[in-house]
C-alpha cells in the first residue's frame, strides 16, 4: 500500500486543523483503506500539556474493531517542543509491533507542532525509528 503525496498532504492538513489548537497532547490514529485513503480519524488518548500515554491494548482493540489496511499514528506537541522524546520513539516501535501482529501496515508516525511537523518516515519506509525522521515546514 502506498499513499500518494496529495492524499498524504490532505491528511496532514486535516490533522493540523484538529490538533494545533489543543492545549494538551492527544494521540490519534488515521485508518487507511487498501487504496491508501483515510477512512477514520480517531482519538485514542488524551494527556497533559506535554505528555500523553497510549495504552497499547487500546490500539490493539482499535485494530481489531476497525480492521484497517494501514494506519498513521499521530500526536501533537502543544508546547511546540522540538525533537521527539524517547517516549515518542518507544510509541512508534510499540505501535509497529502491534500492527505487525495484526498484519496492518504502520505507514507513519507524525508529530504536529505549531510551525512544523515531525514525520518519522516521510517516504513511508518500514524502519521508522531508525531513520531519525524528517522535519517539514508548514508553508515556509
Amino acid at each position: 500500500m502506498k499513499i500518494n503525496q496529495e492524499t498524504y498532504d490532505r491528511i496532514v492538513k486535516k490533522l493540523q486543523r484538529k490538533l494545533q489548537p489543543l492545549d494538551v497532547e492527544h494521540i490519534m490514529v488515521v485508518d487507511l483503506n487498501s487504496n491508501g485513503e483515510p477512512e477514520h480519524f480517531i482519538t485514542l488518548a488524551k494527556g497533559k500539556e506535554n505528555a500523553c500515554e497510549l495504552k497499547m491494548y487500546k490500539f490493539d482493540w482499535h485494530l481489531l474493531d476497525y480492521k484497517p489496511n494501514g494506519v498513521i499514528l499521530v500526536h501533537n506537541h502543544p508546547k511546540n517542543l522540538g525533537f521527539p522524546s524517547e517516549n515518542d520513539n518507544d510509541l512508534t516501535i510499540s505501535a509497529s509491533k502491534v500492527c505487525k501482529r495484526h498484519k496492518v501496515k504502520l505507514m507513519d508516525h507524525i508529530i504536529i507542532l505549531k510551525d512544523y511537523d515531525f514525520i518519522f518516515s516521510y517516504a513511508q519506509n518500514e524502519h521508522y525509528a531508525k531513520l531519525g525522521g524528517l522535519w517539514r515546514s508548514k508553508g515556509k
